[in-house]
């Protein structure tokens, strides 16, 4: 009777690794308007995130939305909502609020 191994190569471990540790970090969405033609501003913020927090967050995504949105969310909670902030979001603002939302 023969025997059948699976062999995994190494480096599949290591994205393994990578991809818990990934997991374990806030992930950050900036949904927008298309309609609005919010693209640039939100890829913007999420730019000026990436920059501010380096590895500290493990994922910073876009979400094409519609109806004036324009909602930065942390692992779904609401940082930022541009309808009842009633504007955009300074950079600043924004940095300190996500900092504050991952203490808790």
């Amino acid at each position: 009777i023969a025997s059948i191994s699976i062999h995994r190569p190494a480096f599949r471990r290591v994205c393994f690794d990578q991809e818990v540790k990934m997991t374990m970090k806030p992930r950050v969405t900036i949904e927008y308007c298309i309609q609005c033609n919010w693209m640039l501003r939100a890829a913007w913020a999420a730019q000026e995130l990436l920059q501010a927090f380096g590895d500290e967050i493990g994922e910073c995504a876009l979400i094409p939305g519609g109806d004036g949105n324009y909602i930065v969310r942390m692992n779904d909670q609401v940082i930022w909502d541009r309808k009842i902030e009633n504007g955009f979001p300074e950079t600043d603002a924004l940095v300190a609020r996500i900092r504050e939302a991952s203490k808790v």
